[in-house]
């Protein structure tokens, strides 16, 4: 710090232009890639046509030069099984979009899109694209941390970030297991 708010408002919420059919515009992951462009991800909820399977509300733009502003129509990127957690990083020239996914149970897939690795339940899942704004192009790749339920412990929420330091790659998370290892209620 200090910190300052440069706008005095959100960047994008509910009402922004572009929007209407993303009721949750939360959890954002921003991303500056090789180039200095910076991307802004996000995304919760359900689309007014969206299903359990593709809720149709993970975004992504590009942000101006000025990293407050906006410089592409949203897109979308077509997570399966989408919850919460939206987060990209640029790793190896790619994008990768990490995202939890949903409680829902999974009766539908696509394998002819997605092959056979359907995401865990309330698990970190993730993406990759060398195109972030061309919905087309992203690929599922399958979950990388899964709930810890599935695991033999307390099911609980996942988020996490992914972070570089000194050339390696880190991830960090929040879940519940803790509190709930050590009989504190939340």
């Amino acid at each position: 710090g200090p910190w300052n708010d440069p706008l005095g408002r959100p960047l994008v919420e509910c009402k922004t232009e572009g929007l209407e059919d993303c009721p949750n515009p939360f959890d954002p992951g921003v991303c500056i890639d090789e180039n200095g462009t910076g991307w802004l991800s996000f995304g919760g909820g359900k689309a007014s046509n969206g299903t359990n399977h593709y809720p149709g509300v993970s975004r992504i733009v590009r942000l101006g030069e000025d990293l407050i502003s906006l410089d592409s129509k949203f897109a979308k990127i077509p997570a399966p099984y989408f919850y919460e957690a939206s987060e990209l990083n640029y790793i190896n020239h790619t994008y990768v979009y990490t995202f939890n996914t949903s409680w829902e149970e999974r009766k539908e897939w696509d394998k002819s899109k997605n092959g056979d690795l359907l995401p865990a339940r309330c698990s970190m899942a993730y993406m990759t694209t060398k195109t972030p704004l061309d919905e087309e192009s992203w690929q599922y790749r399958g979950h990388y941390l899964k709930n810890p339920g599935d695991l033999g412990m307390y099911d609980s929420n996942n988020h996490t970030h992914v972070d570089k330091y000194n050339d390696s790659y880190y991830i960090f998370y929040h879940t519940l297991l803790s509190e709930r290892a050590m009989n504190i209620e939340l």
